[in-house]
């Protein structure tokens, strides 16, 4: 859990730093601390701890049945078409 939650935040900051230096070089906007505050907190949070714990639930109760199921249903038939 610490090394996800860890890695969210690095990549987290290091994007949004990417995208505000951008922001800063086509416009002179400066950094905005605020931000990039809130983009490693969601990182932190939701990214690293949250989904770490929700992905194995999801893989192993989410087998695409239903979504299978739906574009079964929306598909021709190939026997009709032949």
């Amino acid at each position: 859990l610490e090394t996800n939650v860890l890695t969210a935040v690095a990549i987290s900051a290091a994007g949004d730093a990417i995208v505000q230096r951008s922001e800063w070089e086509r416009s002179g906007k400066p950094y905005d601390t605020p931000r990039a505050i809130s983009f490693v907190l969601f990182g932190a949070f939701y990214q690293g701890a949250f989904n770490t714990r929700a992905f194995p639930w999801i893989q192993e109760h989410c087998q695409g049945d239903a979504l299978q199921a739906l574009a079964s249903s929306l598909a021709p038939d190939a026997a009709a078409l032949a």
